[in-house]
């Protein structure tokens, strides 16, 4: 989606003219804030999963600790 600012940009100036200048402003700071925010979520996202693969098999637990996995290994 954000590669597309400035084609997006582009088309409003060409179809509004110079009437455009106040949508083009809300469409940047929208844009822009959209930026802040998905830039770092997804940064965390993946750093979240690196963390759960790496540790996922020292904090694995066994069917003593665990009652779920106990009544799914009784069934």
């Amino acid at each position: 989606m954000m590669v597309f600012v400035p084609d997006i940009v582009a088309a409003m100036s060409e179809w509004w003219g110079l009437n455009a200048a106040a949508g083009v402003v809300v469409v940047n700071y929208v844009l822009t804030a959209a930026r802040w925010t998905m830039y770092p979520t997804a940064a965390s996202l993946i750093g979240a999963a690196v963390i759960i693969e790496t540790f996922k098999e020292s904090l694995g637990r066994s069917s003593e600790t665990n009652p779920t996995a106990k009544r799914m290994s009784e069934q």
